[in-house]
């Protein structure tokens, strides 16, 4: 009985390693590349943390989240603009 419990806790441990490892590297994109390389994006230090955003930029995280936005939302505009044209084009 003890070898049957020792051989779960074993499997237990591994399965929580891998998904430590996975939730650590690749589940949030830059992570991987912020460990291996010492440095984070401007968006991932304002998103994750806005104190040490505001601290070592000495801007607010609120305002780089809506510069963001909006820039998101004009790509978008420019996308969908893109997309019609494209259709028109091949409706030529």
């Amino acid at each position: 009985m003890s070898y049957v419990v020792h051989d779960l806790a074993g499997l237990l441990m591994l399965a929580g390693f891998i998904i430590h490892i996975y939730e650590g590297t690749s589940h949030q994109p830059g992570t991987f590349h912020s460990m291996t390389n010492g440095t984070v994006t401007e968006k991932w230090a304002w998103t994750h943390h806005p104190a040490w955003y505001r601290r070592v930029t000495g801007r607010d995280p609120q305002q780089a989240y809506e510069r963001e936005k909006r820039r998101q939302v004009e790509r978008t505009r420019a996308m969908e603009s893109w997309e019609r044209e494209q259709d028109t084009r091949a409706s030529l």
